[in-house]
């Protein structure tokens, strides 16, 4: 059963990472009118996936969060977003350890974004989501 078991779950935890939210699915936007989050191409070890966000005008309780992936780690590496003011936990997946750092970004339309986890120190793990150029994110 185990044998079984190990393929489906590395299968699932290798789509999470190919796939891009469209915070905006079923419309049809040029790519002036949102943000694109990637990954930076350089990672570090660290591989950076977007759990969830919440609008930051908004109250940030758990209520107004858009669940993206699961614990298990299906959520996705790229994000196309609408502008606004946005606090983002992401997970930073390493080998078998994972932390869930967050992160408030404002995302300006037709920008891109690079996302990266890195190691902050005192055992502890940070996001980073800054304004990049195109060459220097995952596609």
């Amino acid at each position: 059963m185990k044998s079984i078991l190990l393929p489906i779950i590395i299968a699932i935890s290798a789509s999470g990472c190919a796939s891009t939210y469209s915070q905006f699915s079923g419309k049809s936007l040029a790519e002036s009118q949102f943000a694109k989050i990637r990954p930076l191409k350089t990672a570090d070890g660290w591989t950076p996936m977007i759990q969830s966000y919440a609008l930051t005008g908004k109250s940030v309780e758990r209520k107004n969060w858009v669940q993206l992936g699961s614990a298990v780690s299906d959520a996705p590496a790229s994000a196309n977003m609408l502008p606004g003011e946005y606090l983002f936990m992401f997970q930073c997946r390493t080998g078998g350890a994972f932390a869930m750092p967050m992160v408030e970004v404002k995302l300006e339309a037709g920008k891109v974004y690079s996302s990266h986890c890195f190691n902050a120190g005192g055992d502890k793990i940070g996001v980073e989501v800054k304004e990049s150029d195109i060459g220097s994110v995952e596609n």
